[in-house]
């Protein structure tokens, strides 16, 4: 009875988890343009969402494809964004996530390449907290201004803090899984006295 109290206490929980929260925090390289998402030399810090189960896309080979909302801040410009492309990539690609960020006519894609940020299968991803240093050698840690690249990150030291933000308001399937616990495990006590 106790074992069937603690999973059930276990799947309530784990079902308010509902988003992945990433931060980088950076700086544009000396050649970067200046435009409304960049420019030379300037700080940026991106947090980026992502929903939780992945349900991805699309998939390559060693990679997945989903959608991200968050904001991208530069300078005192702050750039929101929402359902952004976004793909993770496998240690064997250089790990990491790149993603595209749209504002007006300009579309900035950023690459970070550092260590794989799921485990499980491309088809099946389960994202992974923690902090994850940037490689800043790799040719995939880069920016791309309107498809050109477009100067690079500067090594800061940085690192990807991926971290699991819990809904505070649980979706109305966990409160149904939730009440179907309960039920049962009244009717298992009336049963047994």
């Amino acid at each position: 009875m106790r074992l069937f109290f603690a999973s059930f206490l276990l799947s309530a929980t784990l079902s308010l988890a509902s988003y992945m929260q990433y931060t980088v925090s950076g700086a544009f390289g000396a050649a970067a343009p200046l435009t409304t998402l960049s420019a030379p030399n300037a700080s940026f810090t991106l947090t980026m969402q992502v929903t939780t189960p992945v349900i991805p896309v699309g998939t390559g080979p060693n990679t997945f494809f989903t959608t991200s909302s968050g904001t991208f801040q530069f300078g005192s410009s702050t750039v929101p964004f929402s359902n952004s492309d976004t793909a993770f990539y496998a240690a064997v690609n250089d790990g990491g996530f790149d993603l595209t960020i749209v504002q007006g006519t300009d579309q900035l894609f950023l690459s970070f390449a550092a260590a794989q940020l799921f485990t499980g299968t491309v088809d099946s991803p389960t994202l992974v907290v923690g902090s994850f240093p940037i490689n800043y050698s790799s040719a995939n840690t880069r920016l791309q201004l309107n498809g050109t690249d477009d100067g690079n990150i500067q090594n800061s030291g940085a690192s990807i803090v991926a971290t699991a933000v819990v809904d505070s308001v649980p979706e109305p399937s966990s409160l149904a899984l939730a009440g179907a616990g309960l039920l049962a495990a009244v009717l298992y006590k009336r049963k047994r006295t």
